[in-house]
């Protein structure tokens, strides 16, 4: 840090070429240099506001994500994302009615494993919705 110091003022000393100039630059250079070790410390030893402001940027990203997520299971269960939970109860159960592997029996293998995976799907998005509205 010192070595990065020295060449600063060996810099500044060199581009002022006048007498007064030099003495002002050179009382400029040593008032500054306690605040710039203020500022390295800074940067070396983050402090708790950064500590914060990383938790808070933690949270607004989960926040945001839960959003997505909440407006993709609404949307896999065909409803608004700010449905009551009765709404979304009977969307639910219209769905998994209609894409239940036990309802596809008879039919194709490949009918039956894509209804499978809706299934899934759709119990997920339910469970997910139920979460994040607290029903």
């Amino acid at each position: 840090m010192r070595q990065i110091w020295n060449r600063i003022t060996r810099i500044a000393k060199a581009s002022i070429q006048d007498e007064v100039r030099y003495s002002k630059a050179e009382h400029t250079i040593n008032s500054s240099d306690d605040e710039l070790r203020r500022i390295i410390d800074e940067l070396n030893n983050p402090s708790t506001n950064d500590k914060k402001e990383s938790s808070q940027r933690k949270q607004t990203k989960r926040y945001y994500s839960s959003i997505q997520a909440m407006h993709k299971a609404a949307a896999t269960l065909g409803v608004l994302p700010d449905a009551n939970p009765e709404a979304i109860t009977i969307a639910y159960r219209r769905k998994i009615l209609q894409t239940h592997p036990d309802k596809m029996i008879g039919k194709s293998a490949e009918i039956q494993e894509e209804a499978r995976l809706q299934s899934i799907e759709i119990n997920a998005a339910y469970q997910l919705l139920r979460e994040l509205k607290g029903f």
